[in-house]
């Protein structure tokens, strides 16, 4: 009996653990319960946050695709518009290296052209000088002649005009003029006919260099007509004005 005494004791206080344990354990998993419950709401509210963070991301992705599409779309276009002005400037380039390069073959043809012609004119204005030289050397051989001409002339008028003088000194005396005055007189005429020969040789002379020299003038501007018919239009005394 007092084994089963102890034994019942035994079971008893066995039976009060399990009680106390069971009791714990049913409040712990209350609060397990409770604490499972709040995790699941956090879960709900992460979820629900989650998924609305990734429709918000795939929204923000969709427009950040649009947008970027938009301006890659954009930016061809424009590269685009740029190629074809690159590719219509580049033609003109072409077509304007096309004509300055005929330009340039016409200017070398024209040069050379220019070149001989400036050779020829060269050859004329040289034989022209050679003419105007020669001509000024004779005409200042008549220029001298005719000085000398004029020397002997005014010797002779102040010979004649001493002659007159003593002429008048003696015209009581004498009747008939002195054979030296008349030889003097004789004289003084032929020197005055030379000189006018000398000068219409003169003037002669210098309408010939200026004859030449219209005439070479408008060989050599033949480039300006309008300055051959100015020439064409003056007359002697404005040819030897000009000269």
């Amino acid at each position: 009996v007092q084994v089963l005494q102890k034994q019942m004791n035994a079971l008893a206080d066995n039976q009060h653990l399990t009680d106390e344990r069971y009791a714990r354990t049913k409040e712990e998993n209350a609060a397990l319960q409770a604490r499972v419950h709040m995790l699941e709401e956090q879960l709900r509210d992460t979820e629900l946050r989650c998924e609305e963070r990734l429709a918000s991301e795939e929204r923000r992705h969709r427009e950040l695709v649009t947008r970027v599409d938009r301006e890659k779309q954009l930016h061809i276009d424009n590269c685009a518009i740029r190629l074809q002005s690159i590719e219509s400037a580049n033609e003109s380039l072409r077509l304007e290296a096309e004509k300055c390069k005929s330009a340039l073959d016409t200017m070398r043809h024209e040069k050379i052209s220019l070149e001989q012609r400036v050779n020829d004119l060269n050859v004329g204005a040289q034989s022209f000088k050679d003419e105007i030289r020669l001509l000024d050397a004779e005409l200042r051989t008549l220029k001298q002649r005719e000085k000398d001409n004029e020397e002997i002339i005014k010797g002779l008028t102040r010979e004649l005009e001493v002659s007159r003088l003593e002429k008048e000194a003696m015209v009581t005396e004498l009747h008939s003029p002195s054979p030296y005055v008349t030889e003097l007189t004789a004289q003084l005429e032929s020197l005055k006919h030379q000189n006018r020969s000398l000068k219409d040789s003169y003037d002669e002379l210098q309408a010939s260099i200026i004859a030449k020299g219209i005439e070479k003038g408008r060989m050599l501007l033949t480039e300006s007509p309008s300055l051959a018919s100015e020439l064409d239009g003056l007359t002697h005394d404005d040819v030897s004005e000009q000269c």
